[in-house]
């Protein structure tokens, strides 16, 4: 005869009552566990669910990332180099050294062409003696400088002959200041004797401090010309050796 083991009624209501609240208590299928807001917040589904679920979980991962990426580009990028601001400045300064350099160097260009000019009236000086070698006398002031090399300006048609010009190669009528070139004969500064080629200088006045002339060189230390009494030794262009 066998025996078998016997539950009471009451031990079997009572495990059948446990079964079925651990039933209760099991996640469903499909469920994250931890809840939707902490898994969405790590970024991680921790309990595979449905594709639905699956599906809806990565679109919204992808907004959440694009959503970063979008305002990385938006923020203003800070770029490298110099403002307008700093620019006009730079250009300023630049201007403010450049006008010092050329007004350091003014007064040197004034005295080039103080020299230059000084050369440019022994030149003609030069070629006005040549003149009165071959016609024997100084050109008229109705001639001017021009009878240098134009021979129609001649007023006696008895000077063609003897008039071997050009005396200058190339033609000069003006100062190194753009002033037209004055030729006075009979001179005033020597005498009737003499001609006066003036050149007006940088003011373009005739007969003031800057002007340059022929008579230059026979100008004391203090400026003054010469007594009349020392010409004689003197050539009659004004300053080379030869006679009247």
């Amino acid at each position: 005869m066998t025996v078998r083991p016997t539950i009471g009624r009451a031990r079997l209501r009572s495990l059948g009552r446990a079964t079925q609240g651990n039933a209760s208590r099991r996640p469903p299928a499909g469920r994250i566990v931890g809840g939707w807001q902490r898994g969405h917040a790590r970024g991680h589904i921790m309990h595979q669910g449905s594709p639905r679920d699956q599906e809806s979980a990565f679109a919204r991962t992808s907004a959440m990332y694009a959503s970063k990426t979008t305002e990385t580009a938006a923020r203003p990028i800070r770029r490298s180099g110099f403002t307008l601001i700093e620019l006009l400045i730079v250009i300023a300064i630049l201007l403010a050294i450049g006008g010092l350099v050329v007004t350091s160097l003014l007064p040197r260009g004034d005295q080039a062409k103080l020299d230059l000019q000084r050369v440019q009236l022994n030149l003609l000086s030069g070629a006005f003696q040549q003149f009165r070698l071959d016609l024997g006398r100084w050109p008229s002031e109705e001639e001017g400088i021009e009878v240098l090399w134009k021979q129609d300006t001649l007023e006696d048609d008895n000077d063609y002959e003897r008039w071997r010009g050009p005396y200058l190669e190339q033609p000069v009528t003006e100062d190194n200041w753009g002033n037209e070139l004055v030729y006075h004969f009979p001179g005033e500064i020597r005498g009737e004797s003499y001609y006066d080629l003036v050149a007006l200088g940088p003011d373009g006045e005739e007969g003031s401090d800057d002007d340059i002339t022929n008579h230059d060189r026979l100008r004391g230390a203090d400026g003054e010309m010469a007594e009349d009494s020392d010409f004689g030794a003197l050539g009659s262009d004004g300053g080379g050796p030869g006679g009247n």
